[in-house]
């Protein structure tokens, strides 16, 4: 075997400098600039990384902008980004995914030198270069609209001293497996995950900030470094400036609400004893069919909660801002009261489709009188994200049993 060159690089994807953080029904005025920026910092932190670690290049795969969707900020941002790295030497190989394809862009689009966008109409091999040293092979194709992730039209080159695949989207185990690639990109998954790790990997990097509560964790780049043996080495590099928390709360018997408060105290101290720096946004979910004990609606109960916790945490170094407390167990669909020809029956049983159909338009709107179809009431119940209407459904199966049923709820 040749003496390998040592070599090192970026693996990011998922950027969506276009999309902003979601899932919030308020946002705390002491990081409400922190939560604009987030998309930018995490991405800024990223190329600072390559800078810092003088790494060979960046390999982006997928969804770094969308092209029809962004303002003038993001995409002054991002060229600004890359001009960055030209000034360093640091090449960047772009591979499209979903939101950022080739065929996306406009043709007055200019990319800055030492950075190539993979074609969206067929699998191409770039040889990079350190001086006239072939360090390593890199193969990729961006989307196009149709085609989904192929494995199988990658073919590394077998004279390269290292081959690397960037892919975008699903991808099987076993085929990576089957080509000759040392190390797959991969991007289109938010959340990080290796396929395969030795002597091969095959790896998602994730987003660089998770963007809603379903996105929770640390979220970052990858730093890959190659040895003279071929052995490769990841370290997750952490960019994000805030993150979303899951916290589930047992309720299995009657409690006084005092001692079902003292449990969403106890929770919170203990994850803000493991907390960094970071504030986190925290989603609680209370589990099991227990019941507050007491006469306040817990509809009541909650939104006082909420409130206690936002004031008595979300100020706090690291800060600690309740995002929203949901019961998993609302009264079950498949109960009795989902048969009964009532009111509540009726109800159940047009919640029930909402949920099980995404594409059904939630349009609350209708129901506004005229003069609220404009303004902050308006902006109130246009539901768009997939999250917001996900919590709007589960609260509004709260609300009904409450008002429904005589106040007996699970």
């Amino acid at each position: 075997m040749t003496q390998f060159s040592p070599l090192s690089f970026i693996h990011a994807s998922d950027l969506h400098l276009d999309t902003l953080i979601s899932g919030l029904d308020a946002v705390p005025d002491k990081f409400r600039d922190r939560i604009i920026d987030a998309p930018y910092s995490a991405t800024e932190r990223m190329f600072e990384t390559a800078i810092l670690e003088e790494v060979d290049f960046i390999l982006l795969a997928g969804d770094v902008l969308d092209p029809q969707a962004f303002e003038p900020r993001a995409i002054a941002f991002f060229l600004e980004q890359l001009q960055s790295l030209n000034e360093h030497d640091i090449a960047v190989y772009w591979l499209g995914g979903d939101a950022d394809a080739p065929s996306r862009w406009p043709d007055s689009f200019q990319l800055p030198q030492g950075v190539h966008m993979f074609s969206g109409t067929e699998c191409e091999s770039i040889t990079h270069l350190r001086g006239d040293e072939h360090v390593c092979t890199i193969t990729g194709k961006s989307c196009d609209g149709r085609a989904r992730f192929r494995p199988a039209d990658y073919q590394p080159d077998q004279t390269a001293p290292f081959n690397i695949g960037v892919g975008y989207g699903a991808a099987d185990k076993e085929l990576l497996s089957q080509q000759n690639i040392n190390y797959w990109a991969l991007g289109g998954q938010h959340q990080r995950s290796s396929l395969f790790t030795s002597p091969r990997v095959a790896h998602y990097c994730g987003s660089v900030q998770g963007r809603n509560p379903t996105e929770e964790g640390a979220h970052g780049c990858t730093l890959v470094q190659v040895g003279e043996d071929r052995t490769i080495r990841t370290r997750e590099i952490n960019t994000d400036s805030l993150r979303f928390h899951n916290e589930t709360i047992p309720l299995t018997r009657t409690m006084a609400r005092a001692e079902f408060e003292r449990l969403f105290d106890d929770r919170l101290t203990a994850v803000l004893s493991n907390a960094g720096d970071q504030p986190l946004l925290i989603r609680f979910t209370v589990e099991g069919d227990g019941l507050v004990a007491g006469t306040v609606p817990r509809t009541q109960i909650i939104n006082e909660l909420v409130t206690r916790l936002r004031n008595q945490y979300g100020g706090r170094r690291p800060a600690a801002w309740t995002v929203s407390i949901e019961f998993a167990a609302e009264r079950s669909l498949d109960t009795d009261a989902f048969e009964e020809d009532t009111i509540l029956g009726d109800f159940l049983r047009t919640v029930q489709a909402y949920q099980a159909d995404a594409e059904l338009d939630l349009d609350i709107s209708e129901y506004l009188p005229d003069r609220g179809l404009v303004g902050s009431l308006a902006e109130a119940v246009d539901i768009t994200d997939a999250p917001e209407r996900e919590a709007a459904l589960r609260d509004a199966t709260s609300l009904g049993f409450e008002m429904l049923s005589g106040g007996e709820t699970t």
